[in-house]
């Protein structure tokens, strides 16, 4: 079986030729916002230290989640073999396809609302994979002014794309 794509409410679904599971990535559209809430998109961040972690690049990402993604998919960790975490980070090409693996790798509906969407990747990008486990957790990271940006901002995508919101059942029931 060839492989495919399907985008489905701000979620790529990727079916791999001989693999039995569905792995979902966030679109570029969520990509887009995940970046936007993380710094602005701001090429010049650097790294920070943010709630005990080191974190770099206009993703925000860390060194946890780019070795997850390294582990996740080995093209990837083939195609960028020559970056490490800091440079990685700081490259938006493999920023984005780190953080779209780490996010892959842990993807679940965290907000319990039946459907994995650009808003779980939210969670999980501000909460890590234990957010979508602990539903206090969860609400910290839906409560916070990333996630704020990054409801905007998915917002503004659908009105700049001319698409009414995903009505209620869309998406991947988790």
């Amino acid at each position: 079986m060839p492989s495919a794509l399907l985008c489905v409410c701000g979620v790529v679904v990727l079916l791999a030729a001989g693999c039995p599971a569905l792995r979902l990535l966030p679109d570029r559209y969520c990509l887009a916002c995940l970046c936007n809430a993380a710094s602005n998109c701001s090429p010049r961040i650097g790294c920070q230290q943010q709630r005990g972690h080191t974190v770099c690049g206009p993703f925000l990402l860390t060194a946890d989640a780019w070795r997850r993604a390294r582990k996740a998919d080995r093209q990837f960790a083939h195609r960028f073999r020559y970056l490490n975490y800091r440079m990685c980070a700081s490259d938006p090409e493999c920023a984005a396809e780190a953080v779209s693996h780490a996010l892959a790798h842990s993807a679940s509906d965290c907000d319990r609302d039946g459907r994995i969407t650009c808003k779980d990747f939210g969670i999980l990008s501000r909460g890590g994979p234990a957010a979508c486990r602990n539903s206090t957790l969860a609400r910290r990271a839906a409560d916070s002014d990333y996630f704020r940006v990054l409801e905007g901002c998915l917002l503004d995508v659908t009105a700049m794309l001319g698409e009414p919101s995903p009505p209620a059942g869309c998406g991947l029931s988790a």
